[in-house]
């Protein structure tokens, strides 16, 4: 089984790094691959220079080699707003290696949009994943405003059209069941 693991919009390989999510983050995807459920994990990320990056890593043995780092391409990293227009046109540009996958999987609601087209260009089962319910939490830090109706707009083409979802709490399982 090969997965893909589409990264939160604009998040890189070196912001896992900096925040200290990376050695957590890895662990999941090391189990799979050591216990032989997958061969290969695609990392699709925002960072442009993400491949050097993984290179010191697999050189120093902090990283599985089966874990693949696909950056951002340069062109998409000139503007901030690029980081939109990659996560819709994402599949495509990698589509070889999303061909590859069994399925893909977001980390968070933001960038979920990449596994939508994923899903309908080219057919693959889409785990939708969210570390927190977006539009919960951006309703309790912005109110009811455009940014909390762009959350649930992503929210409800996510769980209508992923395969199976994740959530990481109670509570987030017990509003996504009421909401959508």
């Amino acid at each position: 089984m090969v997965i893909g693991v589409l990264f939160t919009r604009g998040v890189s390989l070196k912001v896992w790094l900096e925040k200290g999510l990376l050695y957590r983050e890895k662990q999941l995807y090391e189990a799979f691959l050591f216990s032989g459920n997958a061969t290969k994990i695609y990392w699709f990320t925002y960072g442009v220079d993400d491949m050097g990056l993984a290179k010191s890593l697999y050189e120093k043995q902090e990283l599985d080699p089966r874990i693949v780092i696909v950056p951002m391409p340069n062109l998409f990293f000139l503007f901030k707003s690029f980081a939109f227009l990659y996560a819709l046109l994402l599949p495509i540009i990698h589509y070889k290696k999303i061909l590859k996958c069994s399925f893909v999987k977001s980390n968070q609601a933001d960038g979920s949009q990449a596994a939508w087209f994923a899903k309908l260009i080219f057919r693959k089962y889409f785990l939708f994943r969210t570390g927190y319910t977006l539009s919960s939490f951006t309703q309790k830090k912005y109110g009811k405003n455009l940014k909390y109706l762009y959350a649930r707009l992503v929210e409800t083409i996510s769980y209508k059209l992923s395969d199976a979802a994740i959530v990481t709490s109670k509570g987030d399982y017990n509003y996504v069941k009421k909401v959508y």
